[in-house]
């Protein structure tokens, strides 16, 4: 199942794209139309009344949220590959374990961002009033305490579940090093064929152990965020009124 899949199983995704399908076929009919008399390009923004902008707008939030789901099953499938075939097919990268560590990182950053798209989606359904370039999912839950603090409390549980996640993208960030403790429990054993004058990865038994920690590292990795998908459908569905 994709992680897209999960996110759809919530009421508040179906009713979402119910009203903005109306709202972007009428903006599609408008620019078609347009279109055949050769009149220029008009952004929805300038044809849509208030009412569907705010449809349009949250429609967009939520498809970020899409995007950002569709970046991590990438992420799952460039670390599902055949581990003997990495330097074969990025030659310029001097070990597997370099490799893993960049999608690694790359997992890190995007459920990280998932925490700032959740704030920003909130932030338009429940008009927090936040800029939305300065909007995160620590802000909007504190402005969310004072009217909601029920739903405040969910949202403070997304955050919990991503904390370590967001811990180490900041250390990445701000020193340029990561350390991640997955991979340094794995044994990547075709990196130490200088030390040992052989290519380990080529024993069946090595390799197996090593691609066996790799699949478990990734469906540990993948359970996390369909857990963390549960906790934002569950916030959404909560404020399926603000739609």
């Amino acid at each position: 199942m994709e992680l897209i899949d999960k996110l759809f199983e919530s009421e508040f995704s179906k009713k979402l794209m119910e009203n903005s399908v109306i709202v972007i076929n009428k903006w599609r009919s408008i620019h078609a139309e347009r279109f055949k008399k050769k009149l220029k390009y008009e952004s929805f923004e300038s044809v849509g009344t208030q009412t569907e902008l705010k449809f349009y707008n949250k429609s967009q939030k939520f498809w970020a949220i899409q995007q950002v789901l569709e970046d991590l099953n990438n992420v799952f499938l460039f670390l599902k590959i055949n581990s003997s075939k990495i330097l074969e097919y990025y030659p310029h990268i001097k070990t597997q374990e370099n490799y893993y560590k960049y999608h690694f990182e790359n997992y890190i950053f995007r459920v990280t961002t998932l925490l700032d798209l959740t704030g920003k989606l909130g932030n338009i359904l429940f008009e927090t009033g936040i800029r939305d370039d300065k909007c995160n999912g620590y802000n909007f839950k504190e402005k969310l305490k004072k009217d909601h603090p029920k739903l405040a409390i969910l949202v403070e549980n997304i955050l919990k579940d991503a904390e370590e996640n967001k811990k180490k993208r900041n250390k990445k960030l701000h020193t340029g090093q990561l350390e991640i403790d997955e991979l340094n429990e794995i044994a990547i054993w075709d990196d130490y064929s200088t030390v040992f004058s052989q290519n380990l990865n080529d024993d069946p038994f090595f390799k197996a152990m090593t691609d066996e920690n790799i699949e478990k590292m990734i469906k540990n990795l993948k359970t996390s965020v369909i857990n963390l998908i549960g906790k934002i459908n569950i916030f959404l569905d909560k404020s399926i009124d603000k739609i």
